[in-house]
């Protein structure tokens, strides 16, 4: 899952195992193009190579990466304290080369993109993906935590840093919520 309006698919082949990425993101709703351009740009550190495209239908065809998630090992580890934390930092170590990439197609990270991040992972997250088990939507109280890592973030002297706290904040608000579930 993701916070935009693309749709992704698994085509497989019928006569082997080989499987690609179908995407359709809606012309008139995403950056298509951009979407071309960044993944070029980070095909550096391993991001699916984009392998046909057509940008009026908004129909693309990308290499696809295999189907282990990080949420599936996480919940594979649950109970397992060092096997958590591995994890965590694993995906926290994977960020590092993604900040370290300059590049003019990257749009500048100010501070109305960060505000704007933390009210999708509000909208896209904490409110329409986690859901109880009678099926009403459970409230993820970010702030005043929010608050306090924005401000952590933004007053951070490496502003790249941003992406990785806002991905433990989601982190954290997805270990909330699957506390809240349990008991």
């Amino acid at each position: 899952m993701e916070a935009s309006h693309r749709h992704f698919y698994r085509v497989r082949s019928n006569g082997s195992n080989r499987s690609w990425v179908a995407m359709w993101s809606p012309p008139t709703l995403e950056n298509n193009q951009q979407f071309a351009v960044l993944a070029q740009v980070f095909q550096a550190i391993g991001t699916p190579q984009l392998l046909a495209s057509d940008f009026e239908r908004g129909f693309f065809l990308m290499e696809d990466l295999g189907n282990l998630h990080l949420s599936d090992a996480y919940e594979s580890a649950a109970g397992d304290t060092l096997a958590l934390q591995r994890l965590v930092e694993s995906a926290l170590d994977a960020l590092l080369p993604l900040q370290k990439i300059g590049d003019s197609a990257i749009p500048p990270y100010d501070e109305a993109r960060l505000i704007m991040e933390f009210d999708l992972c509000a909208e896209w997250f904490a409110e329409q993906l986690i859901q109880t088990n009678q099926g009403r939507q459970t409230p993820i109280p970010l702030q005043p935590r929010a608050v306090r890592w924005y401000r952590l973030c933004w007053n951070s002297p490496k502003p790249a840093f941003i992406g990785t706290i806002t991905a433990a904040i989601c982190c954290y608000a997805a270990t909330q919520a699957n506390s809240a579930r349990s008991a």
